[in-house]
């Protein structure tokens, strides 16, 4: 009895030993355990910081390159803007006439295409004059290139000072041919404007030498109207025009067909 009474004490306190020493272990490795997890959380903070950190620098990165592609994208729209500028400007320039500044043949065909259609739209007629300038061959060979180009030059203010509507177009075709397009203009509206490119011409004082009727440079006009109601009829009134013109430079200077009325 005596011997199961010591081995039970025994049993009680080896587990009294066993807690004791489990007990002290635990406290010995708490703290590290504790340190542990503060260093982890730790390490966890810096990443998300260096991460929060580098997203934001990415974004400013992107950010700037997306604003400097913007800044590119407008200075090429603008550069676009300019090219097409400096078209416009040379495709108008090629369609004027140096030596007198008025539209060159090429415009003069559009400018017509454009005032036959104003005309079929409205039922309106539409005039032609064809104008020459008299003895221009002889000016060059008196007077030289030059001054027969200044004589053009003169001569286009003129016809161009007596086209005073808004849709009247002058055009020089070259060498000493001019043209002059009237719409909503008859007959006698364009006897008319012929007359009043007679009296402007006359007070420019124009000198040519060789004219057979004066000192003074003198036009032969052909007149033609139509009433544009079809687009066919458009080379019926040029060829009218120029018909006209031969018959006006018959009369030797100065000549106009159909006649102007007094």
């Amino acid at each position: 009895m005596l011997l199961k009474l010591c081995m039970a004490s025994c049993w009680i306190l080896l587990g009294w030993s066993v807690a004791y020493a489990f007990a002290g272990s635990l406290a010995a490795i708490l703290p590290y355990g504790l340190a542990v997890t503060a260093s982890g959380a730790a390490y966890a903070g810096w990443l998300a910081y260096k991460y929060s950190s580098e997203k934001k620098e990415i974004a400013q990165q992107l950010t700037d390159v997306l604003y400097e592609e913007s800044r590119l994208m407008e200075r090429l729209r603008k550069a676009e803007e300019d090219r097409a500028r400096q078209q416009e400007i040379m495709k108008a320039a090629a369609a004027v006439d140096a030596a007198t500044g008025l539209p060159n043949e090429q415009l003069y065909k559009l400018l017509l295409d454009k005032a036959w259609a104003h005309c079929r739209r409205g039922n309106k007629p539409i005039a032609l004059v064809s104008v020459r300038v008299d003895m221009f061959e002889e000016l060059v060979e008196t007077k030289g290139h030059e001054r027969a180009a200044e004589c053009l030059a003169k001569v286009g203010q003129v016809l161009n000072y007596s086209c005073r509507r808004p849709m009247d177009v002058c055009a020089h075709l070259g060498g000493a041919s001019f043209s002059i397009v009237l719409p909503d203009t008859d007959m006698k509206g364009a006897q008319v404007v012929a007359t009043n490119v007679r009296g402007e011409l006359a007070k420019s004082g124009i000198l040519n030498p060789r004219s057979i009727v004066g000192i003074y440079v003198t036009l032969s006009m052909g007149l033609a109207t139509a009433h544009p109601l079809t687009d066919s009829l458009r080379l019926h009134l040029e060829n009218v025009a120029a018909e006209n013109l031969e018959q006006a430079l018959k009369q030797g200077g100065s000549g106009c067909y159909p006649p102007l009325e007094d």
